[in-house]
């Protein structure tokens, strides 16, 4: 979860770990029982991102994930 300084949640990272062949595979959860698979993103944080800011959010968020061999998006 992404919030503002004011608490107000702007970004849902549905994660989960998952193991296949030995191999530490991050996904979002949900897997074959959802479709849906992606982020819940807050309506002005999407309007306001810029690629840049996107880059850089997504380096703070792989700085705290968990030691894996592949990331699914």
């Amino acid at each position: 979860m992404v919030s503002a300084p004011s608490g107000r949640v702007l970004l849902l990272l549905p994660f989960g770990v998952y193991r296949h062949r030995g191999l530490r595979i991050l996904r979002f959860l949900g897997d074959v029982v959802t479709d849906y698979n992606t982020p819940l993103v807050e309506r002005g944080l999407a309007a306001e991102m810029t690629t840049a800011d996107m880059a850089e959010l997504w380096s703070f968020i792989r700085q705290r994930l968990p030691r894996v061999d592949l990331i699914w998006l």
